[in-house]
């Protein structure tokens, strides 16, 4: 039982420091990418 409790810890804090930090890191790219994309598909939409 104890063993079983400590496998869970770990698991669950690992767990739970990466999915905040990439999702911040995530939201930050996809902000200045998309708008980058966007006129970039409409110059090549109009050449």
């Amino acid at each position: 039982m104890i063993n079983s409790l400590t496998s869970n810890s770990n698991s669950a804090a690992p767990s739970t420091v990466p999915p905040p930090r990439f999702l911040r890191h995530r939201r930050k790219r996809p902000f200045v990418f998309e708008p980058s994309a966007a006129p970039k598909g409409k110059r090549i939409d109009q050449e």
